[in-house]
């Protein structure tokens, strides 16, 4: 007797089972789709547009060649010895003031200025639960800096915490940094520039008055000779010192969407928390038209020395950058 109960109690098992199947085929083609979305995949976590899995392993590959190219570069602008985590003291900690660290996803992140470094902010700042408003974003405290720990601590941080930081062609962002914060009257910006032309130069500013635009001449000029940079055109070397800090992770502005879907799975940043699939450009600097149309008024000598300036070639060579085609001369 009790025999037949466990055969009638096995048999209305296997038939729920396959009721169970038999609907997850139904719904969802296959019962693996089921688990996979339900569950968790590496390659389908945050990609709600598509739902189309993610070859990681490319994004992978790139780094790989990515990083392969910054340690070669390192080394041909004189690094001969890499990454201070070791050797780490005061002074070079101070540095390091710029580099967010974000505690409850154990990451670090150098944010550069014209390279999504506002939507990046803002990302970080949803999915560690704070205020993402405007003000908050551009807030100089919305995480504590590399600098402001301890000396042991920052060790263990730079050993232990995931690092990453964002580039973007060199060419484009000294375009954008210049549409965005002297073609739309950045007061303060604006004048800097001033300040930096009557000591310098006084004659090219002699005539201006306070509805002139600084052009794109006079904006490279200052580009070339000044030794104080404003961090809106700063070297990208000389904000994130990736020459001295082991980057895990260099994401590209020219592949914002899958760098950036990598990292949220990289981090395990929760879901609902995603990077948005179009990032609005503020300055279309990198439009093939938009920089002809800019770097077309440069003389072949000041594009020559903007060219072989020491932040953009460096720029450039650590980042695997080449001239953009539409502004490319013989």
């Amino acid at each position: 007797m009790g025999s037949r109960k466990k055969t009638i109690s096995a048999i209305i098992g296997l038939v729920i089972f396959l009721t169970i199947l038999h609907l997850l085929f139904v719904t969802y083609d296959h019962p693996l789709v089921w688990f996979e979305l339900h569950l968790g995949s590496p390659e389908r976590r945050h990609d709600q547009t598509t739902n189309e899995a993610k070859n990681w392993s490319q994004v992978q590959q790139i780094q790989m060649a990515r990083r392969e190219r910054l340690r070669q570069g390192c080394a041909a602008v004189g690094y001969k010895q890499r990454f201070v985590i070791q050797n780490l003291d005061r002074s070079t900690l101070k540095k390091f003031s710029r580099i967010h660290v974000i505690p409850e996803l154990k990451a670090i992140y150098c944010p550069i200025p014209k390279v999504a470094s506002t939507s990046w902010r803002r990302l970080l700042l949803r999915a560690t639960k704070n205020d993402a408003s405007e003000p908050v974003v551009h807030s100089k405290r919305v995480f504590p800096k590399l600098s402001s720990f301890p000396l042991q601590d920052a060790r263990r941080i730079l050993k232990t915490y995931t690092t990453f930081f964002f580039v973007r062609n060199p060419y484009s962002r000294v375009l954008s940094a210049y549409k965005n914060k002297l073609l739309s009257e950045d007061i303060k910006v604006r004048e800097e520039l001033e300040r930096w032309y009557k000591q310098h130069d006084p004659q090219e500013v002699k005539n201006m008055n306070s509805s002139d635009h600084f052009t794109f001449k006079q904006f490279v000029k200052h580009y070339i000779e000044s030794d104080a940079k404003n961090p809106h055109w700063e070297d990208m070397m000389e904000l994130c010192y990736p020459c001295e800090i082991d980057y895990d992770f260099i994401g590209h502005l020219e592949t914002l969407k899958d760098d950036s879907d990598y990292l949220i799975d990289l981090l395990n940043i929760p879901d609902g928390v995603i990077f948005p699939n179009e990032v609005k450009p503020q300055t279309n600097s990198s439009q093939g038209d938009t920089l002809q149309m800019f770097y077309s008024q440069l003389a072949n000598g000041q594009y020559r020395d903007l060219s072989f300036s020491q932040g953009l070639a460096r720029d450039a060579l650590l980042f695997g950058y080449d001239t953009p085609e539409s502004i490319k001369r013989v």
